[in-house]
C-alpha cells in the first residue's frame, strides 16, 4: 500500500477510500483508492447531499465548522443547527451558527441601504463608483443598478 498526497481542488467534499477530504485540504490517501480520470475531469464528484454534508460537518472540530459556515446555504445552516441541538449541542457551534446568521443579516441590510443611497446617482456617478470600489458585493449592486438603467434607457 502506497500513500500519496491528494488535494481536493473542488468546492465540495470528496471521499477517497476511507478518507474525507474537504475543499482545499490535502490528505494522504492510498493510491489504489484514487479513481482513474480522463482529461481535466474532477477525479471524484463533490458530495452535495445535505444530510451527508451535515454528518461530515458534525464530525469536525468547532473551529473547522466555524470556518465552513460562510460557504453554506441558509437551509443547511438551519439543518445543521437542528442536528447539533439533537446531538452534542456544542455551545460553540450553536453560537457560530447564530453569528453567521447575524453577519448575513447585517450584510443584507447594508446592501439594501447602499442600494437606496445610490438610487439618486447619475449613470456617470455609478460608473465612477464602480471603478473605484474593491468590494465585490458593492460592485454587484452597482452593476445591477447600471444594467437596470441601461435597460430602461
Amino acid at each position: 500500500m502506497s500513500k500519496v498526497a491528494y488535494t481536493n481542488k473542488t468546492d465540495g467534499i470528496q471521499h477517497i477510500g476511507p478518507c474525507t477530504v474537504w475543499p482545499g485540504q490535502t490528505r494522504e490517501v492510498d493510491e489504489r483508492d484514487l479513481p482513474i480520470t480522463e482529461g481535466n475531469e474532477s477525479p471524484v464528484p463533490p458530495v452535495n447531499d445535505q444530510s451527508t454534508i451535515i454528518t461530515e460537518m458534525l464530525g469536525q472540530t468547532i473551529p473547522k465548522i466555524s470556518e465552513l459556515l460562510p460557504s453554506q446555504s441558509d437551509e443547511l445552516l438551519d439543518a445543521l443547527e437542528l442536528a447539533e441541538q439533537a446531538g452534542e449541542a456544542r455551545k460553540g457551534v450553536l453560537a457560530d451558527i447564530t453569528a453567521e446568521r447575524l453577519s448575513r443579516a447585517d450584510a443584507a441590510k447594508s446592501a439594501e441601504e447602499y442600494a437606496q443611497l445610490i438610487a439618486d446617482y447619475t449613470l456617470e456617478d455609478l460608473q465612477a463608483e464602480l471603478k473605484n470600489t474593491n468590494d465585490e458585493g458593492l460592485k454587484g449592486i452597482l452593476q445591477a443598478e447600471i444594467e437596470k438603467r441601461n435597460d430602461n434607457g
